[in-house]
């Protein structure tokens, strides 16, 4: 999944319980529960970073993080202007979104910094993990091709996390 949904739920997490430790775990698993979902991901999300690991290409790393950055931003302003409607922009329950946020998004930073940097024998097996096991499978679909599906159950996702944290 992209980001934004990862970051919607976790943010609806964090809202809704108030436990930093229940959070993390909660907002790991539920990251984990999204990718085997069937999803769209970048187009270019492989290419780009095993061209920049190869042949040193900071132009198709840039274009990647760009689109994680875009991402991201999209999902961080949905995440404040629902908190915002729901007048939750206080200290303490930001502490807990944000937390919530962090850890449903973390398992795909250290996936692309393990991408990058596959010398280490952690990384090779953390990629090898997430890819393999605990994400959804690829044959049906070419890799970067944007589907009705791919992008239906991401849209579903984010719908459901918002009717979470803005209407109950």
């Amino acid at each position: 999944m992209i980001f934004t949904p990862h970051i919607i739920v976790g943010a609806t997490i964090g809202a809704k319980i108030h436990n930093f430790w229940l959070i993390i775990i909660l907002s790991l698993v539920s990251h984990f529960v999204l990718d085997k979902i069937f999803h769209w991901e970048y187009s270019s999300n492989n290419k780009s970073l095993k061209s920049f690991r190869e042949r040193r290409d900071f132009k198709s790393l840039s274009i990647f993080v760009g689109q994680i950055f875009i991402d991201a931003l999209v999902g961080a302003l949905i995440v404040f202007l629902c908190l915002k409607i729901k007048n939750l922009l206080d200290w303490n329950s930001l502490m807990y979104i944000l937390v919530g946020c962090f850890f449903s998004v973390l398992p795909d930073i250290v996936l692309g910094i393990s991408f990058l940097f596959r010398s280490s024998n952690f990384s090779q097996k953390y990629y090898t993990l997430h890819e393999k096991y605990l994400h959804f499978k690829k044959e049906t679909e070419k890799e970067g091709k944007i589907t009705f599906l791919g992008i239906f159950t991401q849209v579903l996702v984010v719908v459901i996390s918002l009717l979470l944290l803005v209407v109950f």
